[in-house]
Formats: structure tokens, C-alpha cells, sequence
């Protein structure tokens, strides 16, 4: 897969920042007691954190989209017009699933991933349980069209390819990540794992040459999944 690396590890480094960092903050800033919105304040530190990397760059920029009550905030590289997606493994499968089940749907990824519209693969499109008539399909696909420009705004016409950056979560540790390419449809074109870039880094330079980015310590195992019957607390997004 060709990808940004850059961009791929920054995403990862505001990923694998969680509640477990970000709670004593919050407590000390917010409220002691009560935790109402904290995971969207956790989101919204890592779109700080995101945009205060890229801020200088004039290649890369942090999109802020709002949706309703919340906000994403993904990665363009205005270079080669990939726009970066950053989501958790958990949504994303509940947001595949559902899409599986009703054929369409309303969440920013699927109307984003219409711009991968040209990627074809083997997998079939993505059949509902109880089809739409013609009518409502055509309905559903003239909003999806919207929901995509208004997501992408005035970057629309220079975005061409959405890659998501998926990261699944032990509790409150990242414990593995994805760059994964998917068609409009939900199947899986390209696919890498990029799991080192959760791993504690070195203070030396990395292999693009800037300092604030070290590179992984090798040979340091990533945190082993345990499934369990009883759900763990993970982030909502």
C-alpha cells in the first residue's frame, strides 16, 4: 500500500493516547465526579494534538467536520489527495455491519468512502436483508453524494482516495492498528498493518528525518488481546 508514513504515525501516536492519559487531566480540569462527555473531549484532544503537529505543514492538513453534536478530524495530504479517517476497530465494525444489514447508511465514513467508488475488487456489493425500492435507492444514493461534499467541503474535487486508520483497543491500551482501503462498498482492496507505530518510541531521529517523531524500539511485543466475555470500557469512536 502506498501511504503516508508520516501521517500514518501521527495518527497512530494520537490513537494510542486514551482515557488512561487523558482522565486525570479531564478530573483536574473538568470535573472530579462526573464524567459526562469525556469521550468527546478525548477526541477532541487528539484533533488538538493532530493539528498542532501539521499546523506548519502546507501539504497536510486537519479537516474539522462537524456532525451534529460531534466533530471528526481527519488527515488530507494535499499531495497526493488521500484523506486519512482515524476510527476505532469497534466502530467500525458495528458501522460495517450496519451497513451490511440495511444496504446504505448515514455514518461519515460510508458517505466519505464514495469517493473510493473507483476501487474495484472481487467481493460483491453489499446486499440488504430487505431491498429498497428503486425510488428510496436513488434517495439514499443523492444523499450519500451530499453528505460526501459536505464532508469534504471545499477539498471535494482534490480528495480522491479515503484510507481509514483503524486501532483496536485491549481496555484502555491501543493495541493493534490498521491502514486499511476499502471500495464504496465496505470490501477490503489493501490492507497493512502498522501496529509498531502504537509501540514506545526511541528518543533518537527517525528515518524521515524528524526528531520529534522517534522510531520504534524493535523486538518490543504489542499488548496481547484477550478476548473476554464481559466488554471492556472503549472509546466510542
Amino acid at each position: 500500500m502506498q501511504a503516508n508514513d508520516v501521517i500514518l504515525k501521527a495518527c497512530c501516536k494520537v490513537m494510542k493516547y486514551t482515557l488512561a492519559e487523558f482522565r486525570p487531566y479531564y478530573h483536574q480540569v473538568i470535573s472530579e465526579v462526573n464524567e459526562n462527555g469525556i469521550y468527546q473531549d478525548l477526541w477532541a484532544r487528539r484533533a488538538d494534538m493532530l493539528t498542532d503537529k501539521f499546523l506548519p505543514n502546507d501539504e497536510i492538513k486537519v479537516l474539522h467536520v462537524k456532525r451534529g453534536r460531534w466533530q471528526i478530524d481527519p488527515v488530507a495530504d494535499l499531495k497526493t489527495g488521500d484523506l486519512y479517517i482515524l476510527i476505532n476497530k469497534k466502530n467500525l465494525d458495528q458501522r460495517i455491519n450496519e451497513a451490511q444489514a440495511k444496504g446504505w447508511s448515514t455514518h461519515y465514513l460510508y458517505s466519505a468512502l464514495l469517493k473510493n467508488s473507483y476501487i474495484k475488487t472481487k467481493c460483491p456489493e453489499l446486499m440488504s436483508l430487505f431491498p429498497m425500492d428503486p425510488l428510496e435507492e436513488d434517495e439514499h444514493k443523492m444523499w450519500r453524494q451530499e453528505d460526501c461534499e459536505r464532508i469534504l467541503g471545499d477539498l471535494y474535487e482534490k480528495i480522491n482516495r479515503i484510507i481509514v486508520v483503524s486501532v483496536e483497543y485491549e481496555g484502555e491500551i491501543a493495541a493493534t492498528a490498521h491502514a486499511i482501503i476499502y471500495d464504496s462498498h465496505y470490501n477490503i482492496a489493501e490492507e497493512m498493518e502498522i501496529s509498531d507505530y502504537l509501540l514506545p518510541v526511541t528518543y533518537e531521529e527517525n528515518d524521515v528525518g524528524d526528531p520529534s517523531e522517534a522510531a520504534p524500539i524493535k523486538g518490543q511485543p504489542l499488548v496481547k488481546l484477550k478476548h473476554s466475555k464481559k466488554d471492556q470500557k472503549r472509546d466510542n469512536k
